[in-house]
């Protein structure tokens, strides 16, 4: 079984989130594009393999619940991804592992706090996880719903953290595809999450998409 160390929950401007997860999504070569769609696509392309259209559709629906704060839209999510993939711990796993993760860590300062959070959280993980997915991946998704991670996942979840680059490859190095599917997940819910203070301000969508375009 892996080990999980509990995590605490950071404190900071908002606006430093937002950053942090375009750092940890240039740092995996993603373009940093706060829209859900569009982030999907770059993460998860579809390709001709048995997992990847359902892989690009739940992590649609994942970060779409990320950019909403919607609990139904993550339940959804957490039902399609959970065990979808190969290997111990699947990809869809990841994927919502490192959701959760972010969500715990960081959602308190970007204002997506209780009593809002702890249902997104709970529902995020199907209940039934364990006949979905494998117990390796259960036991960690089990722990990320509560705020713990395997020590490697610590350093890329503190924004503004000493040696971002070297904590991402640490966790890059996991596995085949977990490490670098939990880091895209991770950077993908901190830009969604720190976006929300340039939602509220007025910004079109397209307007966003298009000045994340340009800082290519």
């Amino acid at each position: 079984m892996i080990a999980t160390v509990p995590l605490s929950p950071w404190q900071g401007d908002r606006a430093v989130i937002r950053a942090h997860g375009d750092a940890v999504l240039r740092g995996l070569s993603i373009p940093p594009v706060p829209a859900p769609g569009l982030l999907a696509q770059a993460i998860s392309p579809v390709r001709e393999d048995p997992f990847s259209s359902g892989l690009n559709a739940g992590l649609r629906s994942l970060l779409g619940a990320v950019w909403n704060r919607d609990p139904a839209e993550a339940e959804r999510a957490g039902l399609r991804l959970t065990g979808l993939g190969g290997g111990s711990t699947p990809l869809g796993d990841d994927y919502v592992l490192g959701a959760a993760l972010c969500v715990w860590s960081l959602g308190e300062a970007a204002g997506f706090d209780d009593p809002d959070r702890a249902p997104w959280l709970r529902v995020l993980i199907p209940a039934d996880a364990a006949r979905r997915t494998s117990s390796v991946s259960t036991a960690l998704l089990a722990a990320g719903s509560r705020g713990r991670a395997p020590r490697p996942l610590h350093g890329i979840l503190e924004p503004g953290g000493p040696d971002l680059v070297s904590a991402l490859g640490g966790v890059i190095a996991i596995g085949a595809t977990s490490g670098r599917g939990c880091a895209a997940a991770i950077g993908a819910t901190a830009l969604l999450l720190g976006d929300a203070a340039v939602r509220r301000n007025g910004r079109p969508p397209t307007r966003i998409i298009q000045e994340a375009r340009h800082r290519k």
